[in-house]
């Protein structure tokens, strides 16, 4: 992990950053445990094995993961999608919605959208979901 930032919380310290290559896989694999606790499948696969590609899509190898770490432990993360002129955002294929003007005057390449944002935190981590997101929020800010 590149690190960007930290956050102390009570008997916690959670840090943030960019995914190495190889930490990626941990983060997919992550995802589809939330996905399959939370119900998120329509037809779920059996296991991460059985189908380790099944939210990979056209933009994750252009795409930055963040992390969050907690001891050395990925307790969560979420993927930044960086614009292209040729290619659409996921949100732009998956809505069919009026663009804003404000929004229209932005080239494609200087767009970016968050999403895939997961947390699996310790039971006793009371404030450990919200640390996490607020803390992977603030580590795409500091980057972009």
């Amino acid at each position: 992990m590149r690190p960007l930032s930290r956050i102390e919380a009570g008997n916690y310290a959670v840090e943030f950053g960019i995914a190495a290559e190889s930490e990626r896989e941990v983060v997919r694999e992550q995802r589809f445990r939330v996905y399959q606790r939370e119900g998120y499948f329509s037809k779920p696969p059996k296991s991460f094995s059985e189908n380790p590609d099944f939210d990979f899509d056209e933009h994750d190898p252009d795409s930055l993961y963040f992390i969050a770490k907690l001891g050395g432990q990925i307790i969560g993360s979420a993927r930044v999608v960086l614009g292209k002129e040729e290619r659409m955002l996921p949100v732009e294929k998956a809505f069919e919605y009026q663009e804003p003007e404000d929004l229209a005057d932005i080239p494609r390449n200087r767009r970016a959208e968050v999403g895939k944002l997961v947390s699996e935190v310790p039971e006793d981590f009371s404030s450990g979901e919200l640390t996490t997101t607020l803390g992977l929020i603030d580590a795409i800010v500091q980057y972009s």
